[in-house]
């Protein structure tokens, strides 16, 4: 690249920021009129980038639907969303009074006559409710759709298990709060009331500290007799965490099911995850209060509780220092008041090991489950590029095996089945967290389980200001160490809040896959760095975006691009020796620009050689399918696709794979993932009517390439080929002859020139665009031995001699 081409550049990126400074409009109008006269040359291309950057943003915001009337209701936002329905927050819309309340609906999935009778059912014993600690019914009905819904009362409050954790109450408090739940649910119970599905979501504590209990929406009324009437419909939803052994067995349920949901209430509020190990050893809590829970929490429901007033009584009990009824009276002791012993949690979590750490049996390997608490898009990429850091510095141990990284196709949330899932994914352990960032704080709720028997080895609750973020990573890093029997490692550095934020942006920009998206991920990048000049990731950030630059614009590599791409991947080393990514880059670069195949594969080798990386295993997949060897090729590949099989890069790469293996099928699909994924990334449409040519499907495909190419010119070369594929080789030459005067320009690959040719039976041409794509170094250009279009040509002189200069001769 020349130093005017350089300078060409930056200019362009400097308008295109200024740009960005006015709002699409008149305003932004009349910065183009005024720069016309001195930048005539470059603003079409700047008019491109914001174009593409509003189609990225819309992708990225999508509009809010509009929320539903129910009767006298107006929904104005929703609350959540469970098996059984979907609650609103609305108000009255009829002007009658001004009341806020919560609209419950149940799913369109499961409308029937039955759930209607159910809803029926439920109206009619909620309107008998009045208690304080219960949320009371305030209206009803039939949606035009057929949905019944309850209008219920409205709390302005928090989650119980929230509500401790963000007023750092201590265990007193949160015996209190239990105390007034059993209050509840004893209310409930006496009125032949199951609740069915007690658990954090369903108990709201106030500003004043008083408790709701919320949603019968699994309720099941008992007669004297202890028959159900309700049952009949067969549709009762429970959350397994919650829920007792007998309802998960679907055994016949008795009010000791609620009971031992209560316990595992307390636990969760106490931060013990029972079942497992409630002893004063393992849960660091006194033993009166362990008996409690261990009582509560009996296999057996003759052994529990009787009754939510009798749990109640015992919790009284023990907060006054008397004896406790769950103890054995043989071994009662008077004890002294427990004010001094009770165990205080602070507001940002205390980390809990519910077992002692002891050297794992056998080789261990962890996924890393990382998910967003809130659902929407911009907290998944913040939830997403968590997990790649955290991912990262784990895989850090040589005793640990990092096997999934940040999203995981087919892997529902929680709850989950533990078991289930490490069989699935191959692991040892789960790591698993959900996020959520509210302003400037974060609140991450971590645990780490063991797959052989779902067993909650460690567990914390984070809630603190985003810039403690990095110290998060360090203690949840030390927490799984500790949990798994690991000496701690020395501290890492860790990024200041400000550089952490840019470098999440910019990988999500990254992910974009156009132009705009790419120039926006370059300046963030860059931003990080000036914040921190010491952060490894960010230089390896910058160096791949700068690299796909080109790429995703549809134009050739530019020489001293790729040099600073080089310079970057060795800075990151630099300041990072162990920082694996960027020796997988470097890899890359020996395969591109000096076609030395050998050193290429020593540096993926190396970094394999510290743990699985999905990065150097779809790299050497790449290169040995290149160098022939098939059957090694596609092994890596299969390993690549176990570690990450969602992100679009992986996806592209596999697209990429699958085609220059001749699996046209395959590589569709991949493409279709992509272009469903990327709407405003234009090549995906391209290529997805290339590979429907090639399998084939020439008209429909020509049509759609022809309707692309006039407003995107990167297709023009993908319709040549098609048509001279489809054997219209006068209507080819009549597109790529053209073009060929756009070549210097540097808007189209050299590649792509000989791609067309070759489909025409034109070898000649097609030998003198693939040496310049190689003098070049366009990436394609290593593709010669295996791409399907020059597979007529392999026995030529011509090319034998293309394939002897990069050592491809094989």
């Amino acid at each position: 690249m020349t130093a005017q081409e350089i300078e060409r550049f930056r200019r362009i990126e400097e308008i295109f920021d200024a740009a960005l400074a006015h709002p699409a409009g008149p305003q932004r109008d009349a910065f183009f009129n005024d720069r016309e006269r001195t930048d005539s040359g470059l603003l079409d291309e700047v008019r491109t980038m914001l174009e593409d950057l509003e189609q990225v943003r819309s992708v990225q915001a999508s509009r809010p639907e509009p929320f539903p009337q129910f009767g006298a209701w107006q929904a104005t936002r929703l609350l959540g969303k469970g098996g059984m329905g979907t609650v609103y927050l609305a108000e009255r819309a009829d002007g009658a009074f001004q009341m806020l309340a919560a609209v419950k609906v149940v799913p369109l999935a499961l409308a029937s006559p039955d759930i209607e009778e159910r809803f029926r059912r439920e109206r009619q014993f909620l309107a008998g409710f009045d208690h304080p600690k219960v949320a009371r019914l305030i209206d009803g009905g039939i949606t035009p759709l057929g949905l019944p819904y309850l209008v219920m009362e409205f709390v302005d409050g928090m989650t119980i298990d929230q509500y401790c954790n963000t007023g750092g109450l201590d265990t007193r408090a949160r015996i209190g709060l239990m105390r007034q739940v059993l209050e509840a649910l004893a209310y409930v119970h006496e009125r032949r009331v199951m609740h069915r599905d007690l658990k954090p979501s369903n108990i709201l504590v106030a500003g004043d500290g008083n408790v709701k209990l919320l949603d019968f929406g699994t309720a099941r009324l008992i007669d004297a007799s202890g028959d159900n009437a309700i049952t009949k419909t067969g549709v009762f939803a429970f959350t397994p965490e919650y829920a007792s052994p007998e309802q998960m067995t679907g055994k016949p349920l008795a009010f000791s099911s609620d009971i031992y949901s209560a316990g595992v209430l307390l636990g969760r509020l106490l931060n013990i995850r029972p079942p497992y190990a409630i002893t004063p050893k393992a849960s660091g809590l006194d033993s009166d209060l362990c008996a409690i829970l261990t009582k509560a929490l009996r296999k057996n429901p003759a052994e529990r509780y009787q009754s939510a007033t009798e749990m109640d009584a015992d919790l009284g009990r023990y907060l006054e220092g008397k004896n406790v009824l769950a103890r054995d009276p043989a071994r009662w002791k008077p004890r002294a008041l427990v004010a001094a012993a009770v165990l205080a949690l602070g507001a940002t979590g205390v980390g809990r090991l519910l077992h002692h750490p002891s050297p794992p049996q056998g080789p261990v390997s962890l996924a890393v489950l990382f998910n967003s608490a809130s659902g929407n898009q911009a907290d998944q990429y913040f939830a997403n590029a968590l997990a790649q850091e955290v991912s990262s510095e784990l895989a850090r141990w040589k005793k640990l095996r990092v096997e999934a990284q940040p999203v995981l196709a087919g892997v529902p949330k929680q709850p989950r089945d533990i078991r289930a899932t490490g069989i699935k994914l191959n692991v040892s352990h789960l790591l698993d967290a959900s996020v959520e960032r509210v302003g400037d704080h974060v609140r991450i709720v971590a645990s780490l389980e063991r797959a052989a028997d779902g067993a909650r080895l460690w567990t914390n609750t984070y809630q603190r200001p985003t810039a403690d973020l990095g110290a998060i990573e360090v203690d949840l890093e030390a927490g799984i160490a500790s949990a798994l029997g690991m000496a701690p490692r020395a501290p890492l550095h860790v990024p200041p809040e400000l550089a952490r934020d840019h470098l999440l942006k910019a990988r999500f920009e990254s992910d974009q896959m156009t132009p705009a998206a790419n120039a926006l991920a370059q300046r963030d990048f860059r931003q990080a760095l000036e914040i921190d000049p010491n952060y490894a990731a960010a230089y390896q950030g910058l160096a791949s975006a700068i690299w796909n630059r080109n790429i995703w614009a549809g134009e050739r590599p530019v020489m001293a691009e790729r040099r600073e791409c080089e310079k970057l991947y060795q800075k990151a080393i630099q300041v990072d020796p162990d920082f694996l990514p960027a020796r997988v880059s470097l890899g890359l670069f020996a395969m591109q620009y000096d076609w030395d195949w050998k050193r290429a594969e020593r540096e993926f080798q190396t970094v394999l050689a510290a743990g699985p990386n999905v990065g150097a295993e779809d790299k050497i997949s790449l290169l040995y399918l290149i160098l022939g060897r098939r059957a090694e090729s596609d092994e890596h590949m299969r390993r690549a696709q176990d570690l990450d099989s969602t992100t679009s890069l992986m996806t592209a790469n596999f697209e990429q794979s699958f085609y220059l293996e001749g699996r046209l099928a395959e590589a569709r699909e991949e493409c279709r993932k992509l272009a469903a994924r990327n709407p405003a990334a234009p090549q995906w449409q391209i290529e997805l009517n290339f590979l429907d040519a090639s399998l084939g499907q020439w008209e429909p495909a020509i049509q759609n390439l022809r309707k692309l190419s006039k407003q995107r010119p990167a297709a023009q070369l993908t319709l040549a080929q098609a048509e001279a594929a489809a054997g219209h080789s006068a209507e080819a030459l009549r597109i790529v002859r053209p073009l060929e005067q756009s070549f210097e320009k540097g808007k189209f690959l050299a590649y792509n020139f000989a791609a067309v040719y070759a489909a025409m039976g034109d070898e000649s041409n097609a030998v003198k665009w693939l040496q310049r794509s190689m003098d070049e170094r366009e990436m394609p250009a290593f593709y010669i031995h295996v791409d399907p279009v020059f597979a007529k040509m392999q026995d030529r002189p011509a090319f034998h001699e293309l394939k002897k200069q990069m050592n491809l001769d094989w």
